[in-house]
C-alpha cells in the first residue's frame, strides 16, 4: 500500500482506533483471553471464529482467513479506499488530517476531485428536493400523492423532482460554482455530440437519490411522470458512482442480518416507510458478483422479492446461484398474483407481508416449484426426469438435515419416494467424484497444503507462537538463537516473519505487528494474522518457548520418520529411530 499519508501522521491516527473499539462499531465482540471474539462480518456463520487482538492490533476469521489491521478494516466495512478511510478514522479519533502531511500530489487531486462530485451531486439533491416543493410541480406532487408517500419518507430518502426544462439544474449548479466538466463528469448534464450543446440529463422525473455507506451522494434515479421512454433513467458510472458496488437504500440498514432485496426504488421506499427496514434494490441491474461481495459484508441472508411476472422469477433464479456462490444464505419470497411488495402491502397491509417474509421458501424449494412446472408427473418418462434434475439441486445443499427435510417434503408433494431423490443424489456425487479424479494428483496436494504447508497441526501452531514470542519479548529471541534459529522455522512465511523480527532486534527498532502485516502481499497476510492472533498467555516467555522448540523438534522428527514409513526407507528410518531414542533418554 503506497503511503498517502506521512507514516508518523498514519501511525498516530492508529494509535488512537483501537481495533477493538473500531471492530466493536460493526461486530458484537466476547471477550476472552487476550482475544475478542464475534461472528465473522465477511462470511455466513453461527459460530463465532472471527477474532479481535488489542496487542497484535490485527483480526483474523479462522473461518474465512479474512484478516488485516484497523485500515483494512474500515476500508472493507465502508467499501472505502485508504485516503478516505485515514480520513474518517482522524474523524473519529479527532484528529485534524494537515495538508501538509499529503505526499502524494496526484492521489489529493484525486480525492479532492472526488470531494466535488460528492458535493455537486449533494447539491444536486438539494436542488431536486427544493423543485418537489414547488407550484409549478403539481403533476409530481400528485404522483407522490398517489403512492402514499408520508412528507417524512420524502424527506428520509430525499425525493425530488427534475422539472421538465432544459437547463434548470445546469443553471442552478453553476451558480454554485460547478464547472460543466464537473457536471458531465457525474452525469447531471449531457452533451449533444453534434451541437456541443449541453442540457440537463434528468427531465420531469421523480427523482432517488443513491447514497453509498458514508450517506454520501453518489448518483440518481429517476422515473419519468408523465408519458416517456425510459420509464427509469440512472446516472451514469463516474468516480464515484459504481452500479455493481451500490444497493439502492443499503445505507439505511446498518446492523441488518437479513437483506430483502426488490426490483424497483418504491418497493425499498414502501416497505421502509411500512416499518420493513431492510429493503434493497439493484441499481438499475441485474445481480451480480459484485453485489453480492458487497452483501456479504453486511448481512448473513438474503431474501429476494423480484416482481411476481416471469421476468422477475427469472431474474430469482439467476439471484440465487450468484448470492449461494458467494456464502449467502437466500430464500425466496414470491407474491403470486400481485406484482410487487408495494402493490401487496397495499391491498394486504404490512403485517400480512410480514408474515410472507416468515414463510418465504429455501432457494431449494423454489428452484424445485420453478422445475415442476417444465414437467407433466402423471407421466411416468417426464417424473424421471424431474426426479433426475431435482437430485441435481438436491446434492447442493450442504445441511443433511435440511437435505432430507426439503426431500420428504418434495417426495410427499410429487409421490417420487425419499429414498429414490437420494440413490439420485448419491449418483450425482459419485459422478462430480469421478470427474475431480482427473485432476492432476500434485494439483490437488498442493491445494490442500496451501495454508500448512505440510506442517502437521501442532508444529504449524509452534511456530505461531514461537513467532509471537519472538516479537514481544527481544531478549528471549536473543537467548534461544541458539538452539532454535530463523532457518528452522519450515512454514516460509514463519521463516520470512522470524528473519525480519531478528533483523530488528538486532539493530535495536522495535517491532510493529501492523508494519510486519503490511511488509507482506494480500494473500499472505492471512497467514500473518493467524500468527499474531493466537493465544498468547504465559507468565515465562523464555521457558514456555524452550517448551515449544522442544515439541516442534519432537513434531518435525515424527513428521520425517512417518515420511520414510510411507517411502520404505528402512535405512533413514532405523537411523532416525536411534537418533530420537538417544533424545529421550
Amino acid at each position: 500500500m503506497s503511503p498517502f499519508f506521512s507514516d508518523d501522521f498514519k501511525e498516530e491516527v492508529r494509535a488512537n482506533n483501537d481495533i477493538v473499539s473500531v471492530v466493536g462499531r460493526y461486530v458484537k465482540l466476547k471477550k476472552t483471553g487476550n482475544r475478542h471474539w464475534g461472528l465473522c462480518p465477511f462470511h455466513r456463520e453461527s459460530t463465532p471464529s472471527f477474532t479481535v487482538s488489542t496487542d497484535s492490533g490485527l483480526y483474523h476469521c479462522f473461518g474465512c482467513s479474512a484478516s488485516g489491521d484497523v485500515y483494512k478494516f474500515v476500508m472493507e466495512m465502508e467499501h472505502a479506499d485508504f485516503p478516505e478511510a485515514m480520513k474518517l478514522m482522524a474523524d473519529w479519533a479527532g484528529l485534524k488530517v494537515p495538508e501538509s502531511m499529503v505526499e502524494d500530489r496526484y492521489q489529493a487531486q484525486k480525492l479532492q476531485k472526488k470531494q466535488r462530485y460528492y458535493a455537486l451531486n449533494a447539491d444536486a439533491a438539494r436542488y431536486f428536493y427544493m423543485m418537489l416543493h414547488e407550484k409549478e410541480s403539481t403533476e409530481a406532487q400528485q404522483y407522490i400523492t398517489k403512492r402514499g408517500l408520508a412528507p417524512e419518507t420524502i424527506k428520509q430518502f430525499g425525493i425530488g423532482y427534475a422539472p421538465d426544462g432544459w437547463d434548470g439544474a445546469l443553471n442552478y449548479l453553476k451558480e454554485k460554482g460547478y464547472t460543466q466538466e464537473e457536471m458531465l463528469a457525474v452525469g447531471v448534464i449531457v452533451k449533444n455530440a453534434e451541437t456541443g450543446r449541453v442540457y440537463d440529463r434528468f427531465r420531469d422525473r421523480i427523482m432517488f437519490p443513491i447514497f453509498d455507506m458514508k450517506k454520501q451522494v453518489i448518483g440518481f434515479g429517476g422515473r419519468i411522470v408523465g408519458k416517456g421512454e425510459p420509464k427509469y433513467m440512472n446516472s451514469p458510472e463516474s468516480d464515484v458512482f459504481v452500479k455493481s458496488r451500490h444497493l439502492f437504500a443499503l445505507n439505511f440498514t446498518r446492523g441488518a442480518m437479513e437483506l430483502i432485496i426488490t426490483e424497483g426504488y418504491m418497493d425499498v421506499i414502501s416497505l421502509h416507510q411500512n416499518g420493513v427496514k431492510n429493503a434493497v434494490a439493484t441499481l438499475g441491474t441485474a445481480m451480480n458478483e459484485e453485489h453480492a461481495k458487497v452483501m456479504g459484508k453486511v448481512c448473513k441472508e438474503a431474501i429476494l422479492c423480484y416482481d411476481s411476472d416471469k421476468a422477475g422469477q427469472d431474474a430469482t433464479m439467476r439471484a440465487i446461484d450468484i448470492l449461494i456462490h458467494a456464502g449467502i444464505g437466500v430464500r425466496c419470497l414470491t407474491l403470486s398474483q400481485y406484482k410487487d411488495p408495494d402493490e401487496y402491502m397495499k391491498l394486504l397491509g404490512v403485517e400480512r407481508f410480514r408474515q410472507e417474509v416468515k414463510q418465504a421458501k429455501s432457494w431449494v424449494e423454489f428452484k424445485i416449484d420453478r422445475l415442476r412446472t417444465n414437467y407433466d408427473l402423471e407421466d411416468t418418462h417426464q417424473k424421471i426426469q424431474f426426479a433426475n434434475e431435482a437430485a441435481k439441486i438436491f446434492a447442493r445443499v450442504k445441511n443433511a438435515i435440511e437435505q432430507d427435510a426439503i426431500i420428504r417434503k418434495i417426495a410427499a408433494e410429487t409421490g417420487i419416494s425419499s429414498q429414490a431423490f437420494l440413490t439420485q443424489i448419491a449418483k450425482v456425487n459419485e459422478s462430480a467424484i469421478h470427474k475431480s479424479a482427473f485432476m492432476p494428483q500434485q494439483r490437488k496436494k498442493s491445494s490442500q497444503q496451501t495454508e500448512d504447508h505440510g506442517l502437521t497441526k501442532r508444529q504449524l501452531q509452534g511456530e505461531r507462537l514461537l513467532i509471537y514470542i519472538i516479537a514481544v519479548d527481544a531478549s528471549v529471541a536473543k537467548r534461544i538463537a541458539q538452539t532454535f534459529s530463523v532457518k528452522d522455522f519450515d512454514h516460509p512465511i514463519h521463516h520470512r516473519l522470524a528473519t525480519m523480527i531478528m533483523q530488528l532486534h538486532e539493530t535495536g527498532k522495535k517491532v510493529s505487528i501492523p508494519s510486519l502485516f503490511e511488509a507482506f502481499d494480500e494473500n499472505e497476510q492471512s497467514a500473518v494474522a493467524a500468527v499474531f492472533n493466537s493465544e498468547l498467555q504465559f507468565d515465562d516467555h523464555y521457558k514456555a518457548a524452550m517448551d515449544i522448540i522442544h515439541h516442534i523438534q519432537s513434531e518435525k522428527r515424527l513428521r520425517v520418520i512417518h515420511q520414510n514409513i510411507q517411502e520404505g526407507n528402512v535405512a533413514a528410518l532405523n537411523d532416525l529411530l536411534k537418533k530420537h531414542k538417544h533424545l529421550s533418554q
